[in-house]
């Protein structure tokens, strides 16, 4: 008898757990689907209106296809406060809002790998490790955001606030810290988001938001030439108001390039 149960587990156990791997994302599918055709909850487009400058900016049927994430990330996404920091409708619309500007007009899975956002008040400290060869060094560093590999983006709110409310500032914390999420789904974080077909090479960001966003371009899964080029071209440097040039190490680049491409100062 202990026999036919073992025999049984063998064959039942790796059954279940394929079965499982199909079925499960057929039902994920299934279930975002049918958010993304239901209203948005009320009040919900007034705080996107009011504090999401990019929202004004959307024609009618990206609004509409914006709706749609909105109701999937903040069904599947948990937002925790710390440092005293309340969450409230207009705190979670305003994260969901900016970041699933990164969805629009493309396949999405709604940044995976992670379901928690943490919410400072204000800006944060935290442990910054540095190295020089052999040496290490430790110290504090004050920040509006992170997002960290496989775990939670961390925010500050005040900073959430002041980057979505000005479309032009060239500043968005929120856009930065989810353009690193985009970049994990490339396996690991290399600056290098992907798009679906090489074709996407040829075209506009993933945004496909109104002409002034043409400029940025992201590699396909295909690694063609003409994408490479484009995107070592995009991302090398990035030049501010007073003609200073910053350049940032390649993990950065899929956050910072975001960030100035849709907000461009």
């Amino acid at each position: 008898m202990k026999q036919l149960l073992l025999s049984l587990l063998i064959v039942f156990v790796p059954v279940a757990i394929g079965l499982y791997l199909v079925i499960k994302p057929r039902l994920a599918r299934r279930r975002r689907a049918r958010l993304r055709k239901q209203p948005l909850p009320e009040g919900v487009e007034e705080i996107l209106s009011r504090n999401v400058g990019l929202y004004s900016l959307l024609p009618d049927d990206l609004r509409e296809q914006l709706h749609g994430h909105v109701n999937v990330f903040l069904d599947e996404k948990r937002f925790l406060g710390l440092g005293g920091q309340e969450i409230t409708s207009e705190v979670a619309v305003t994260i969901a809002g900016s970041a699933c500007m990164l969805l629009l007009n493309r396949e999405t899975r709604y940044f995976p790998g992670f379901s928690s956002i943490l919410v400072y008040p204000d800006t944060y400290e935290a442990d910054q490790v540095d190295y020089d060869g052999v040496v290490e060094t430790r110290k504090r560093s004050k920040r509006a955001g992170e997002a960290w590999h496989r775990g939670p983006v961390v925010l500050s709110w005040s900073n959430v606030k002041q980057g979505a409310a000005d479309a032009g500032d060239g500043y968005n914390v929120v856009l930065h810290e989810f353009a690193h999420k985009l970049d994990e789904e490339n396996n690991g974080t290399n600056g290098q988001p992907i798009l679906h077909t090489a074709g996407h090479c040829q075209r506009s960001s993933s945004l496909s938001l109104p002409s002034r966003f043409s400029r940025n371009r992201w590699p396909c899964k295909k690694r063609c030439r003409i994408c490479m080029s484009n995107w070592k071209n995009s991302t090398r440097s990035i030049r501010r108001p007073g003609n200073e040039i910053f350049r940032f190490p390649p993990a950065e680049n899929a956050g910072t390039s975001t960030q100035s491409f849709s907000s461009p100062a």
